[in-house]
C-alpha cells in the first residue's frame, strides 16, 4: 500500500551512511533518517517519488545555521517523528521513492514553519520575484 506522502510531513527513509552531505555528528545519520516533503500534493498523489529536504539534528549545524537562509529550525515532536531539535536544510534536496519510506508523520508542519520553508526554498533557488537581475 502506498504511504500517505503529503507536503509538510516528515518521512523516515533508510538511506544508510552513504550520504556524504550529512554531518558525521548527526544522530540521524544511520537508520531511518527524517526528510521533510517539499513537493506539492498533486504531484505526490500521482507519483511514486517525491522531493524532500534533509532534516538534521547535528548540534554543530544547528548552532551555526538555526533559522535563516536555507535552514529552518524544528522543535522536537512525536507527531513529526523528531526526537531532538532539528534543522531542515533546504539546500540539500533529494528525490525519495515511496518504496524506501519506512514511516510517515501523523502531522503536517504548521503554516508558519511551511512559510519559512517556502522562503528558504526561494532563497536556495534564487526565485525572489522582486530581485533585479544584473543585465551584464
Amino acid at each position: 500500500m502506498r504511504p500517505s506522502i503529503q507536503r509538510g510531513k516528515i518521512i523516515r527513509v533508510n538511506v544508510g551512511a552513504h550520504m556524504d552531505a550529512i554531518p558525521s555528528d548527526d544522530p540521524y545519520k544511520l537508520g531511518g533518517r527524517p526528510f521533510l516533503v517539499i513537493q506539492q500534493d498533486l504531484l505526490n498523489h500521482y507519483s511514486d517519488r517525491t522531493l524532500v529536504a534533509v532534516v538534521t539534528a547535528s548540534p554543530k549545524k544547528i548552532a551555526v545555521f538555526k533559522d535563516g537562509g536555507a535552514s529552518v529550525l524544528l522543535h522536537p515532536s512525536k507527531a513529526l517523528l523528531l526526537e531532538k531539535e532539528s534543522l531542515v536544510d533546504c539546500a540539500l534536496i533529494h528525490i525519495m521513492y515511496d518504496k524506501d519510506v519506512t514511516e510517515v508523520s501523523t502531522q503536517v508542519c504548521d503554516s508558519s514553519i511551511m512559510s519559512k520553508i517556502d522562503k528558504a526554498l526561494r532563497f536556495v533557488m534564487d526565485l525572489d520575484p522582486d530581485r533585479v537581475l544584473d543585465p551584464r
